[in-house]
């Protein structure tokens, strides 16, 4: 159990439901969030790792680390859904909006309809101008 960061949680977990373990659980959950992302950091790191740091990076606010860490769980298990709408998420709040409509597009190429994809996508096609009205604005602009 010492290497795997899963098991170290799930002991966590049951100590905490016993009760009066308090200083062994805070210690066993701090050794494994440092237990994954050393994997994470060596390459090593399962999908599920590499997301649930994608997680925490975004909690902290770190949204370019976060995105890099959806991706590299995105390229492990590409069909993740709850992963590609965190993506979008962090994306949309790091003020990415090209690349969050991209991410729902492909979202939505991989689960046609989905409500939460279709919801993201009407949201950021408010924040994101066409490019025909982008490039008639430029040069609007440059004929002036």
């Amino acid at each position: 159990a010492d290497q795997e960061p899963y098991r170290l949680r799930v002991l966590a977990r049951v100590l905490e439901q016993h009760g009066g373990h308090d200083e062994m659980v805070g210690d066993l959950l701090e050794k494994s969030a440092r237990l994954r992302v050393e994997r994470v950091l060596s390459g090593n790191a399962t999908a599920n790792e590499i997301a649930v740091t994608a997680v925490e990076r975004a909690k902290a606010g770190d949204l370019a680390a976060a995105a890099k860490l959806y991706r590299g769980a995105l390229g492990k298990d590409y069909a993740n859904t709850a992963w590609r709408l965190a993506l979008i998420d962090v994306l949309t709040r790091a003020e990415s909006f090209e690349q969050a409509q991209a991410e729902t597009k492909t979202l939505l190429r991989l689960r046609p309809g989905l409500p939460a994809a279709v919801r993201r996508l009407e949201e950021l096609s408010l924040l994101v101008e066409p490019e025909s009205t982008v490039e008639r604005a430029a040069d609007s602009f440059r004929s002036n």
